[in-house]
């Protein structure tokens, strides 16, 4: 996330960080564009928040799948060179129990 998006969004970020929900729906992307191979492969999922649907990108090299609960974190979202910013993201993981 750009650091100007960042800013516009960090409400929204700081309603999620954090929150556990339950995965309604999974799709797992295997080819992406060259920006994003890195990530690959990784899940697109639409996440249950109490009541509230979000589609989120879960964190690289885990597969979601419908059912997992979840909890939004904060993560890289694109490679950047050493004298660029690092651009964030929030995106999801499995808990694990």
């Amino acid at each position: 996330m750009k650091p100007a998006q960042y800013w516009r969004e960090k409400k929204k970020i700081k309603e999620f960080l954090g929150q556990k929900g339950l995965v309604i729906a999974s799709t797992v992307i295997r080819t992406t564009t060259p920006g994003l191979s890195y990530l690959a492969p990784y899940s697109y999922v639409v996440v249950d928040f109490a009541g509230e649907k979000k589609e989120m990108m879960g964190v690289s090299g885990e597969i979601l799948e419908n059912g997992d609960e979840v909890v939004c974190v904060m993560r890289k979202t694109e490679l950047s060179e050493p004298n660029q910013l690092i651009n964030y993201g929030l995106k999801v993981q499995k808990v694990t129990r």
